[in-house]
């Protein structure tokens, strides 16, 4: 019989391994308490396997999340550093002060990220000033719009305070030219104002704030009132972003500076605003109440609106609504009202990002994934995006109808979203449905899909009625002359 083996004795420190313990559970108290000042966030990994590029700066990163990713965005450093130096030039002595109020600022701005930022204190600080000073020089290309529009005329602005594009983002002395020979000023321009509006390349407005107000004359003599970075943003937005096909950008200037997260958050409320946004919402609520209640709740799903063709075959006239607010859906009398929208290559960009930010900011009302939803919804083909485009709710510069359905029907590919009962997509849903399944207006679908979807079966249907209505007048000739013979 073999010997008992003895079992090898385990020591644990049992205080040690419960003050680790009692630190991590701590620590996530911490983190959990913090989650409301997360404001800036990696794009989820479901959503960018579908298409990377649309999340992925091209020419310049702002923030942590890219930092010298690559090359390309490498180079664009020497830029932010000319940038930095021109500003600087005029106020020597603010760069220590520069450093030293971003220092304050360092761990609220870590604060603002869902990921840790491992980067050391004084490269994050260096980045933050860096990329800060960056934005404010591109906002301050800006500063002769707004003085324009202030004064109602056409306003000469100083060589010293005007800041020239091409100056910024090109220099013709570039020992390392750019992939693609990305060196042509206005062609880099169109892909920075992309790469500023994506969601991980952000870094906090108050950082921003903080560093205009060092760098920036706030008082532009006796006459002149404050420019705040709020309304060149605003001017920025204008000038560059065509998501209506018309520059409407309004930005409600909130009291509390921190209401507005980073440049990515004021483009988002941007979409939002709108004259229409609280009657509409009252609207949604008092027919909700009437219509809804105790009824089951909607999957659309198993159940999808029907598409642009097979409404406008019911009846429906869709309209092309001249909005600043993709919130602004309705359905009225037998017209479905969209906002119309420009189609370039920078859309589906613009709004796959404003989704992923909707799906990780929880003080949304998912507004652009609801408007995505219903686009899918109503699009399959391309007919669909022609009826779309005859109501003026389309304008395209991009390629052909295939490829905007074909951009529509993967915008909400992996992405979650709940239905909300106070949703306009929901009201609106229910309004087409109920319109679309009158009796009346289901023959109506019939004869518009069977007899009258082409000139020519509509013309062989006049002929039949035609020739149908002389038949019968032929055959009532032929019965009177019967019973009433002419007298001779």
């Amino acid at each position: 019989m073999d010997a008992p083996v003895d079992e090898p004795s385990i020591t644990i420190d049992m205080r040690r391994l419960e003050g680790s313990l009692r630190s991590e559970l701590d620590g996530s108290i911490v983190q959990r308490r913090s989650k409301e000042s997360i404001s800036i966030f990696r794009v989820p990994p479901n959503l960018r396997m579908q298409d990377p590029k649309s999340y992925d700066p091209m020419v310049v990163s702002i923030g942590p999340y890219h930092w010298r990713s690559n090359n390309d965005l490498i180079r664009m450093e020497r830029r932010k550093q000319r940038m930095a130096h021109r500003l600087f030039s005029k106020h020597p002595n603010n760069v220590g002060k520069c450093l030293l109020e971003v220092g304050k600022l360092e761990i609220r701005a870590r604060s603002c990220y869902a990921d840790e930022i491992k980067m050391g204190r004084d490269d994050f600080v260096k980045m933050l000033v860096l990329d800060g000073c960056f934005i404010i020089g591109v906002l301050l290309c800006m500063r002769s719009d707004v003085k324009k529009k202030r004064s109602g005329e056409e306003t000469m602005v100083s060589e010293e305070e005007e800041m020239p594009d091409h100056w910024v983002f090109w220099d013709a002395d570039d020992e390392e030219p750019m992939k693609g020979g990305m060196n042509n000023s206005l062609y880099i321009w169109g892909f920075l104002c992309l790469d500023l509006l994506k969601v991980e390349n952000q870094i906090p407005l108050f950082i921003v704030e903080a560093l205009y107000d060092l760098l920036v004359p706030q008082t532009q003599g006796n006459v002149d009132e404050p420019i705040s970075i709020l309304l060149l943003a605003e001017a920025y937005l204008k000038g560059n972003i065509n998501i209506f096909g018309q520059h409407c950008y309004k930005l409600v200037i909130e009291s509390e500076r921190n209401v507005n997260h980073h440049l990515f958050h004021l483009f988002y409320k941007t979409l939002l605003s709108s004259t229409s946004h609280h009657n509409q919402q009252v609207r949604c609520f008092q027919n909700l109440k009437k219509k809804q209640q105790g009824q089951p709740e909607v999957n659309l799903t198993s159940n999808p609106m029907r598409t642009a063709v097979e409404i406008k075959e019911v009846g429906v006239k869709f309209v092309g609504k001249r909005t600043c607010s993709l919130h602004d859906v309705a359905f009225k009398k037998g017209e479905m009202q969209i906002p119309s929208l420009f189609i370039d290559d920078a859309t589906m960009p613009h709004l796959k990002n404003l989704i992923a930010f909707e799906q990780c900011y929880g003080d949304t009302e998912s507004i652009i994934t609801y408007y995505a939803l219903m686009m899918d919804f109503l699009i399959d083909t391309p007919a669909d995006v022609k009826v779309l485009c005859d109501a003026n709710i389309f304008t395209i510069n991009l390629g052909s109808e295939k490829e905007v359905a074909q951009m529509f029907n993967e915008m909400c590919k992996q992405v979650g979203y709940t239905i909300k009962k106070e949703s306009p997509l929901l009201l609106v849903y229910n309004e087409v449905n109920g319109y679309c399944n009158s009796r009346w207006n289901k023959w109506r679908a019939v004869l518009m899909r069977n007899y009258f979807r082409t000139p020519w079966s509509t013309m062989s249907v006049v002929a039949a009625f035609i020739l149908l209505i002389l038949t019968a007048s032929q055959t009532i000739y032929s019965m009177l002359a019967y019973h009433h013979p002419t007298s001779h």
